[in-house]
């Protein structure tokens, strides 16, 4: 199996610890080895979609995401050696501010560090894995019942990191309770070991966790929302207009907003078209996108 711990100086991840602990070696010799595992459980983690056919694609990713990742973890090293404690150096003449800032700007390089990893393993997933939930298009029928189902089954997922981290951080509980708990509340047995034996952080999820989710429940309110609102600009919209010359269908049943011109168009309004999203439709006859109301603005922003 690879080894990458290389990929991290030995010397900078102790050096990173010197103003935070008595134990600077220990803690560098850690971080290496927590780099180095996380790497290779990555690529055992690609492994499971790799074929004959995708192999170098699953290559190509891993050496992404291991570039990546290591460029982020060096810049949480680079931040965390300017944090210094009081217990190491002594109270006496402590800048406060110095440190609170400094511990400020480690803090958001570990959460770059750790959502940039968990997104851009969400973007691999959805690449690689057959099984990956697919994307949710305007053009189905039942998308907003659709939308709204995943939407209910994020604000369930919501709660349940919340009453997880409650327990995981639970003073109360012994960590055997803990475990049960967590398994209760429908966490498998790999998810909660991570919870009561974080890497690093606090126990439970990472903050990043819930914001991301909480960010998606949003995003698909507004997706929602937009899709409502579509639906009744159809009623009130005609179907066939219009502008400065330019026939323009609104087809409903294609789900596409259709532009006929009058003979071929100069290059100037091809390069306009094809710069606002609309691509030529050879069976069509047309310049069409998908039907929204951002494809109506493009449009009449284009012909004004």
């Amino acid at each position: 199996m690879n080894d990458y711990k290389s990929d991290i100086d030995l010397t900078t991840a102790i050096n990173a610890h010197r103003g935070t602990s008595f134990s600077s070696e220990k803690r560098g010799a850690s971080f290496v080895n927590d780099y180095d595992g996380h790497l290779k459980w990555t690529l055992e983690w690609l492994n499971q979609w790799r074929t004959d056919e995708n192999s170098a694609d699953i290559d190509e990713a891993f050496a992404y995401y291991r570039e990546g990742y290591k460029k982020r973890a060096l810049a949480y090293l680079y931040a965390h050696s300017r944090c210094i404690s009081s217990f190491i150096t002594g109270p006496s003449g402590f800048p406060v501010e110095r440190a609170r800032k400094a511990n400020a700007s480690a803090d958001k390089r570990l959460t770059e560090w750790l959502e940039w990893s968990h997104k851009q393993r969400e973007r691999t997933r959805r690449k690689f894995d057959p099984k990956a939930p697919t994307v949710i298009s305007a053009d189905d029928e039942d998308a907003i019942a659709k939308l709204a189902a995943k939407r209910d089954r994020l604000q369930q997922r919501q709660e349940a990191y919340k009453a997880a981290n409650k327990v995981a951080r639970s003073k109360k509980l012994d960590e055997e309770q803990k475990r049960q708990q967590l398994l209760d509340l429908g966490f498998d047995e790999k998810t909660v070991y991570t919870c009561l034996h974080p890497r690093w952080g606090k126990f439970g999820f990472d903050s990043y966790v819930l914001t991301n989710n909480n960010a998606n429940i949003h995003r698909i309110s507004d997706r929602i929302v937009a899709l409502q609102r579509e639906a009744e600009r159809r009623e009130t919209t005609p179907d066939e207009y219009e502008i400065n010359g330019v026939k323009i269908i609104e087809n409903n049943d294609e789900n596409r907003l259709q532009l006929f011109f009058d003979g071929k168009p100069e290059r100037s309004m091809i390069d306009k078209l094809k710069s606002r999203g609309f691509h030529w439709s050879r069976t069509r006859r047309c310049w069409q996108r998908l039907l929204n109301n951002n494809a109506r603005y493009a449009m009449k922003e284009i012909l004004k």
